[in-house]
């Protein structure tokens, strides 16, 4: 006879992933059978909130989260200029560590 813990299982059901069934049926309670967020909160085991966050996700990109080619966020990109200063930083840093190597003396 097992007995589990309902913190256990509300935390275990937190954070698996959907597999691609549940991605499916999830969507179908939403916009097919209009099911409210908190049922289906209740029947996955997570806060309405996060029913929410996946149901604005589905109206964007069709499914419950973001595609990995829409990067969030700030750009990566440095200008020359930024690129220059830190090749110049480098070089220093590295001319003053080389400096130091070949200062110390072992006996």
């Amino acid at each position: 006879m097992f007995i589990f813990n309902i913190a256990f299982i509300v935390a275990a059901a937190a954070t698996m992933k959907l597999t691609t069934t549940d991605i499916a049926v999830v969507k179908q309670l939403l916009f097919t059978d209009y099911l409210p967020h908190q049922e289906v909160a209740e029947r996955y085991g997570v806060s309405r909130r996060t029913v929410r966050k996946w149901s604005r996700k589905y109206k964007v990109f069709g499914r419950p989260y973001a595609p990995r080619s829409v990067v969030q966020g700030r750009p990566k990109l440095l200008t020359d200029a930024q690129i220059e200063v830190n090749c110049i930083r480098r070089r220093r840093a590295t001319a003053m560590l080389t400096a130091a190597v070949e200062s110390v003396v072992i006996p």
